[in-house]
């Protein structure tokens, strides 16, 4: 008899101990018909959350696997360390922070993807919930058109915990290089790298929570990681704009949010950040000599001209 798993759910593990065991629970909650395994990369936490994970391995074993880091890997490489091994033929995601509160996720997403063979991935609904107030809101998704490859291109509105793909899009991705091209980020490439496989498949339904914390890769306190995760954003835009051809079409929106981010990054005498974005601005042919201000000669020593034009362009407008 096969028992292989049909359904792989990932997970990526570091310093979660409050939370993990709910998002564990979650899975557990579920209700399929089908043989399934949680695959945990547990990247070498500094709290309790490896003896956790491994508290629920020993009580489920054959379902729950934990990858036990010896050292810590980073993000990316333990989410890539988890692929390998995955063994289903789809693939569930979900940080150890995050859960689902719909017990047929699963089914309705294994479903989905068997009956439409186009579909690469199938996202959901999602809630949101502020750590630090306790309020939990629904997160607006729009509605996805025939083209969702250029929806994404313009920005990422699928949350990850919601989304199941094919297992063998994942190791595509892997073997290709994706998640070695420098980008901060694992999901958003992830879509983009899907939909040129597939079509995007959505559900209309809320099946799992988003935490939002005050400190995540994707929100910071650290100036310097908000505006590094937001150029990292742009590099994946522009990296797959222009494997489609379609680099063109995203250029007029992609300089603004380089213009926008090279003012932000000068204000916070964030020099590397600012010249990387002058440097971009430079390849599309659109950095003018206001932009040159921003990081000319050094940041925070720029001419009188330049401090004059940004106190102009930061000035609050009279209403």
């Amino acid at each position: 008899m096969n028992n292989l798993p049909v359904v792989s759910i990932l997970s990526c593990a570091y310093n979660q101990q409050d939370t993990i065991k709910q998002t564990i629970d979650s899975f557990l909650a579920q209700q399929f018909d089908f043989p399934f395994e949680v695959v945990i990369g547990e990247d070498c936490s500094k709290d309790n959350t490896r003896l956790i994970c491994l508290d629920y391995q020993s009580k489920y074993p054959g379902k729950i696997r934990i990858l036990a880091h010896e050292r810590n890997l980073g993000i990316l490489e333990n989410f890539k360390s988890i692929v390998r091994e995955l063994k289903g033929e789809f693939t569930a995601l979900c940080g150890p922070d995050d859960y689902w509160i719909h017990t047929r996720k699963l089914q309705l997403q294994y479903e989905y993807l068997k009956n439409h063979s186009e579909c690469s991935m199938v996202h959901t609904r999602y809630k949101q919930l502020e750590v630090e107030s306790g309020t939990l809101k629904d997160i607006p998704i729009p509605d996805v058109n025939h083209d969702s490859y250029w929806q994404l291109l313009n920005g990422n509105f699928i949350g990850a915990q919601t989304v199941m793909i094919r297992t063998s899009i994942l190791k595509s991705a892997l073997e290709d290089g994706l998640f070695d091209k420098g980008f901060l980020m694992e999901d958003y490439p992830l879509w983009l790298y899907a939909i040129e496989k597939g079509k995007l498949g959505f559900i209309n339904e809320f099946t799992t929570v988003w935490r939002k914390h005050i400190e995540s890769a994707s929100n910071s306190r650290s100036i310097a990681k908000n505006l590094a995760f937001e150029l990292s954003i742009l590099d994946v835009r522009e990296y797959f704009a222009k494997r489609v051809g379609k680099l063109d079409a995203i250029k007029e929106g992609v300089v603004h949010k380089y213009k926008m981010l090279l003012h932000d990054a000068f204000m916070h005498r964030q020099e590397a950040i600012a010249r990387q974005c002058y440097a971009k601005l430079k390849s599309f042919g659109s950095a003018s000599w206001k932009d040159f201000l921003y990081v000319s000669p050094v940041l925070g020593n720029v001419t009188r001209w330049g401090k004059q034009l940004v106190k102009k362009e930061t000035k609050p407008k009279a209403q």
